[in-house]
């Protein structure tokens, strides 16, 4: 599954966690949409203790914000996106328009969420030393986000396959345009950025430094990009839930990777 790198005291080992979810709502398939969202609150909401107030930051149209806010959590959510802020207001969210490493507030988190923003926000050093500032002691940081890097021939070569055949059913949008031979290339290409995407391992290192008690897993990942990308008919949320079901079977029996990034630490 990878190497053990030594950073600041503490290995960059993974950890294979696939958290598989139950997908069923009184006997029928999860809403297609609310798959990821429940993925993601599954894992999340077992780690804050009851009433945490809460930062997140990259909140996108605040789903998650206002499912934490229903458990009894206090959120305060963040993000670069002014339509992404709107939309997460319209929630009930407190929302607002910050760029994360410039952002000044006059408290500090018993959580400090980054979900699926973290390989995005520059520079990286100042966010974990932002990060490590806001948080209460004993505080909690939770990353989830994904490994570019951790793509692989097995893994990249089933994402685009499947994605091909529901495309050509007329049941997905088109996912990807293949420009050579090699998929991974494609894929790597497809993930160059300036500046550029954090990988996985720049992402534990920096936060490693700030964060001594750092652990990472690995999780299932790739079923987003169907949630967002299927099209709208009467199995729908069927193939959804198949898909997860079938990712998270492949990734455990080690025929695909998961490159899906889970990063938790204590202050």
């Amino acid at each position: 599954m990878g190497d053990s790198v030594g950073i600041g005291g503490v290995a960059y080992v993974p950890v294979l966690l696939v958290f598989r979810i139950d997908l069923k709502t009184a006997d029928k398939p999860m809403k297609t949409l609310e798959i990821p969202l429940h993925y993601t609150h599954d894992f999340v909401g077992g780690l804050l203790p009851p009433r945490s107030r809460v930062l997140e930051v990259g909140c996108g149209g605040g789903e998650l914000a206002a499912r934490l806010q229903q458990d009894g959590h206090h959120v305060l959510a963040i993000d670069i996106s002014e339509e992404a802020v709107e939309k997460a207001r319209s929630l009930g969210v407190a929302a607002q328009l910050q760029d994360f490493v410039e952002f000044a507030p006059a408290e500090s988190f018993d959580a400090i969420l980054f979900t699926r923003s973290l390989h995005h926000i520059a520079p990286l050093e100042r966010a974990a030393a932002l990060a490590f500032e806001l948080l209460k002691p004993e505080g909690t940081l939770v990353v989830e986000d994904f490994d570019y890097e951790a793509m692989d021939p097995p893994t990249v070569e089933w994402l685009y396959r499947l994605a091909e055949i529901l495309g050509a059913a007329g049941l997905m949008r088109p996912f990807t345009e293949q420009k050579g031979q090699d998929r991974l290339e494609d894929w790597i290409e497809g993930h160059r950025h300036d500046p550029p995407l954090h990988t996985g391992r720049r992402m534990w290192s920096v936060l490693a430094e700030r964060f001594p008690s750092l652990q990472r897993h690995t999780c299932c990942y790739l079923f987003r990009y169907f949630c967002q990308d299927l099209v709208e008919n009467a199995s729908r949320d069927e193939v959804a839930s198949r898909i997860f079901d079938w990712e998270a079977s492949l990734v455990e029996r080690g025929q695909i990777r998961a490159i899906g990034l889970r990063l938790l630490a204590r202050r």
